[in-house]
């Protein structure tokens, strides 16, 4: 077996030119696997997340306060002890054998303490495997390798693989060479010459033969549609490197009749990764309610898709649990063919045992809940493969933290916060996951996605796609000081500077893998200038880069794509004829349709005739729409009690502090989370004393019954119509008045009941007269924040603010509702012709466009944007 053998090659994808049957080309854990299975040496794979438990454990132990790790080990236990086990295992590839000289600096002692504990316990690192296979080559064990190719230089790499190469043939890594003609071949020469002497000797200007080129597009896009056609067009033997942004290369490809290269752009964001995560946030209290909505929502829940859909209804409605949404869902859930499964699974997951972030989770029930998930995720898989969902990466991260956990719990470790768990994931999943749908497809292209692995076999053409910023060496992270004392340890560290150098040469295996172009894509300008581009431009100073946008648009892409005429977006008329007549599809009208009806009928065209609706994305209630939203359930619970009328300010102020509680973790949950205890307290401050002074202004009034978020059906100009009322208060001598719940805004309200256009309030109270043969005595507002009553007449509650109607506007009840009867028939009219108005600014100011004896026009859609760009509202 003849191997090669690079410290990356485990990055190369491929395709090949031939087969490489017993000529393996590998990386350090390819090759690393090959010895150990020909030696015996092979063993299940351990987590990372469990040696880094493991590791964390023997650190406690060693700690006697005074270590000087110490104080991070208080701070972040599980990220220290990944930080330290890091370097540990580097130190071992560099030859530690776990030991410290008394003249050591601290930090080598107490690492050599700790190491002095986990010897023999530890899962051996990536330096302790290879100590084992020079042992047992050493030994005169034999293994089928004949020879082994280096790829890079051999002082490259690691103490304890120089150790192991030494006992095996091998092979130098080849010199840089120019291997083309032309512009391309003298570019090559020139470029090894300067990055070995490191100087610039020479220049040299390029004859255009077309064997070296550079391009640039203003965007990624267009940049991917233009080689997209290029290898349509061309046929030829072309590697592709792309650093970053593979996945959107890859789409672009196969969107436009390409094959893909099967690009994985490895994330930790992968749903399938984020499952795990997700339950484990469901073990603390107060609620995460994002999280919850997430957890709920997610594509791989262990609810359900029907189940987790129906409770993230329940909490977007009311965000709690144990709300009466909530238990309607439950109930609906209840009666699915594995309803009781189901909600037992509600049960364990949503309902169940929870702890405060501060004491930590018991390790055990972590561990439980991390079952379920894989179990899960394996079921998962039987039943539909990996591909639609990529499941197996989370499989294996599943295992991680159980493993992890596992450590825990050996070690006598109770419970873990928040944080720990946070850095167990994150040690569960060090690479991320693919993406599950990146495969590569018949008839792709060789591709690569880093530039170490470029010169393995030569290529007619590569493409460089947007070199990206590249990733420098890391320093040490020890003084030169400890340096130098594990130096005379005899270990022999990593040399950043040699490494750096080393990296300048690895940029150049595109520009030589090349044998007859080499094509350098740019990325946007704007961005930060590879070294190898920089080296390019000193070297010829004329390079100058192709725009795809201008240029190679004219030249090539005319021949190679079919053009697409531009057309203009176009807008709507201010009266759009329909040639037909239209009317509503509603039984009944309710306030927020004549409101569109009335102010901008276009949108009510769309809305209510068309029956267009918009995505639904579920989100958790927040800021005044939520506190608006409890305050109006604070005062529908509060008279649902029995004799509230009668109650005294210390009553209310008592049942108020011992409700408020259960029906924030019913519907509020969101003010209970971390960092909200200021809103919290206001919310709690601002409805005492609402309730407090609304009983007062209702006692004084004579008030005999109050009914909250009251439904009455009733008729406007003849036609069905719902009014939902918010307060209904019945007085003495058979009046009532009608109240509409405000949680802020006051001075905002004032002003709509001093410009008369309260036609909510107007409407509802005509419906009010159908059912009690009159109007309210009066209307008003009654405002949370500052607890505040306005009304529009006087006489009825003593102590509210009256608010009297501005001349020229309509001053009751009764001209209000004479004007939208008026307004009815004029739309309905335009409607009967097939006429239908779009009312918008770039037509005149609202107060221009009304028709006389209708009511004055009012700005509606500031939520409704995704059907106002349907007529033509592009800018807003």
């Amino acid at each position: 077996m003849r191997v090669t053998f690079g410290l990356r090659l485990d990055e190369r994808q491929g395709p090949a030119d031939h087969a490489h049957f017993m000529a393996p080309q590998v990386g350090r854990q390819g090759l690393l696997g090959l010895l150990e299975t020909y030696l015996g040496l092979s063993g299940p794979e351990v987590p990372h997340a469990a040696r880094v438990a493991a590791y964390l454990g023997f650190l406690v132990k060693a700690n006697d306060g005074q270590r000087f790790y110490s104080l991070s080990l208080k701070a972040d236990d599980v990220g220290t002890a990944a930080m330290l086990l890091q370097w540990r295992d580097e130190w071992y590839l560099a030859g530690w054998a776990g030991n410290a000289l008394d003249t050591s600096p601290k930090k080598l002692q107490d690492m050599a303490v700790t190491e002095a504990l986990a010897d023999g316990a530890m899962s051996p690192g990536e330096g302790e495997r290879l100590n084992q296979v020079v042992t047992m080559l050493r030994a005169g064990n034999r293994i089928p390798v004949a020879s082994v190719q280096l790829v890079e230089d051999i002082s490259l790499y690691p103490f304890a693989w120089r150790q192991v190469l030494g006992l095996l043939e091998v092979h130098a890594a080849p010199p840089m060479n120019a291997t083309a003609r032309g512009d391309l071949g003298r570019l090559q020469g020139m470029v090894v010459n300067a990055v070995e002497t490191g100087r610039v000797a020479e220049t040299f200007e390029l004859a255009g033969d077309g064997s070296f080129r550079v391009a640039q597009a203003r965007s990624c896009e267009m940049a991917e549609h233009w080689l997209s056609a290029i290898c349509r067009a061309e046929e030829a033997d072309r590697l592709v490197l792309c650093e970053e942004g593979g996945d959107a290369l890859d789409a672009t490809l196969s969107a436009t009749g390409g094959s893909a290269c099967g690009f994985g752009a490895p994330s930790d964001l992968r749903p399938a990764l984020q499952t795990i995560g997700l339950a484990l946030e469901t073990c603390w209290t107060p609620v995460d309610v994002p999280r919850m909505m997430e957890f709920l929502v997610h594509p791989i829940s262990p609810l359900g898709f029907a189940a987790g859909r129906a409770l993230a209804r329940a909490l977007a409605d009311k965000p709690g649990i144990g709300s009466d949404s909530w238990e309607a869902a439950k109930a609906v859930t209840a009666e699915t063919e594995k309803g009781k499964e189901v909600l037992a699974d509600v049960a364990f997951w949503l309902e169940g045992d929870r702890w405060t972030r501060e004491e930590g989770a018991p390790v055990g029930h972590l561990a439980a809940r991390a079952v379920r998930i894989g179990d899960l995720l394996t079921r998962l898989v039987l039943a539909s493969g990996d591909e639609p969902t990529g499941a197996s990466s989370a499989i294996g991260q599943c295992k991680a933290v159980i493993a992890g956990l596992e450590e825990f719990q050996r070690q006598g470790i109770e419970r873990l916060g928040p944080r720990q768990i946070e850095q167990l994931l994150a040690e569960s999943t060090p690479g991320g996951a693919t993406n599950p749908h990146a495969t590569s497809q018949v008839g792709c292209l060789k591709s690569a996605v880093t530039a170490a692995v470029c010169n393995i076999e030569p290529v007619a053409e590569v493409v460089w796609w947007m070199p990206s910023t590249p990733a420098l060496p890391h320093p040490h992270p020890w003084s030169q000081a400890e340096v130098a004392a594990l130096g005379m340890l005899g270990l022999e560290l990593r040399d950043p500077a040699a490494e750096l150098a080393a990296l300048s040469k690895q940029w150049l295996r595109p520009l030589l893998a090349a044998t007859k172009r080499f094509v350098l894509v740019l990325p946007p300008p704007g961005r930060e200038e590879h070294p190898v581009w920089q080296l390019i431009k000193q070297l010829a100073p004329g390079v100058k880069a192709d725009s795809i946008d201008r240029e190679l648009h004219n030249l090539e892409l005319a021949a190679l794509a079919p053009v697409v005429p531009r057309v203009r977006l176009t807008a709507a008329d201010q009266f759009i004829e329909l040639g037909r007549p239209i009317a509503s599809r509603r039984e009944k009208q309710s306030f927020s349709n004549l409101n569109d009806i009335f102010n901008n009928p276009a949108l009510a065209v769309l809305k209510d005739v068309a029956s267009l609706r918009t995505g639904t994305v579920l989100s958790v209630a927040e800021g005044n729409q939520l506190l608006g939203t409890l305050g109006h359930r604070v005062i529908e619970k509060l008279f649902q009690q029995p004799g509230t009328l009668a109650w005294s300010a210390e009553q209310a102020t008592a049942w108020f502090n011992d409700m408020v509680d259960p029906l924030l973790t019913a519907e509020g949950a969101p003010l209970l989370m971390p960092g909200e205890s200021l809103k919290l307290h206001r919310f709690k401050h601002i409805c005492r004393k609402a309730v407090c002074t609304l009983l007062a202004h209702l006692q004084r009034a004579g008030a005999l019954r109050v009914r909250t978020e009251l439904e009455l059906d009733g008729t406007f100009a003849g036609h069905p119509f719902v009014a939902k009322l918010d307060m209904l208060v019945d007085l003495p001598e058979d009046r009532t008045a009608l109240l509409d719940l405000k949680w802020s805004r006051a001075k905002n309200y004032k002003d709509v009941l001093r410009t008369g256009r309260y036609l909510q309030l107007a409407l509802y109270a005509g419906v009010v007269r159908e059912h009690f043969k009159a109007l309210p005595a009066t209307v008003g507002y009654f405002i949370f924040d500052g607890a505040e009553l306005m009304v529009t007449q006087g006489g009825v509650f003593p102590n509210e603010t009256v608010v009297a109607a501005k001349s020229g506007v309509p001053a009751s009840l009764e001209a209000i509702l004479a004007l939208a009867i008026a307004t009815w028939k004029w739309r309905q009219a335009q409607w009967a012709e097939g006429k239908v108005e779009w009312v918008d600014k770039r037509f005149g100011k609202l107060a221009e466009l009304g028709e006389a004896g209708t009511l004055a026009l009012e700005e509606v859609g500031r939520y409704d944007g995704d059907h106002l760009v349907l007529l033509g509202a592009w800018e807003e």
